[in-house]
């Protein structure tokens, strides 16, 4: 690719099988220089990601998640309140995209050490090794709230009557 607003141009190498990435793909700036490692699965990237400086030092390290878009359907747990434990599996409807999974890396080039850390559950951002916010759920069922004298006594007046309105009035 040709350098387009600004960001730099690449070159990169790798398979395609059934008109989709596969595999261990590299890329190349246009001198020549290696600047990435990426692997693909069913066309998204999926398992570990390395980018580079065009001096070769590790900046970045990512971890992905590709689908398999001949799978109809994936099985994704859901987690009780909180604690960790799956308490069930729900099947959705899978497509072809890959998402942030797992632990990524930013490095400080130069020195190679490591400035920061993010981790990933299926796309969702772990804070402190707490379950993603999202993918937490809770399996209790939505509480009615408890029903105050006044209205148990309207609907009693007004059981069996037809075009009969609740304006929400307690007659206090």
């Amino acid at each position: 690719m040709a350098e387009v607003r600004g960001e730099p141009g690449y070159e990169e190498e790798g398979v395609f099988v059934k008109d989709k990435k596969e595999g261990i793909w590299r890329q190349y700036n246009l001198t020549g220089d290696i600047i990435g490692v990426e692997n693909y699965k069913f066309g998204g990237k999926d398992g570990i990601q390395q980018y580079y400086t065009y001096l070769g030092d590790l900046v970045r390290e990512e971890s992905w998640k590709g689908y398999n878009p001949d799978a109809p359907y994936d099985t994704i747990p859901v987690y009780g309140d909180g604690n960790g434990e799956i308490i069930d599996q729900k099947i959705v409807k899978a497509e072809q995209y890959s998402v942030k999974h797992g632990e990524w890396k930013y490095y400080e080039p130069g020195s190679g050490r490591l400035i920061k850390t993010e981790k990933y559950d299926r796309g969702f951002p772990i804070k402190d090794g707490a379950l993603p916010v999202t993918a937490a759920v809770t399996n209790d069922k939505a509480k009615k709230p408890d029903k105050t004298p006044q209205m148990l006594e309207w609907e009693k007046k007004n059981k069996g009557k037809k075009k009969v309105l609740r304006d929400g009035r307690t007659n206090l």
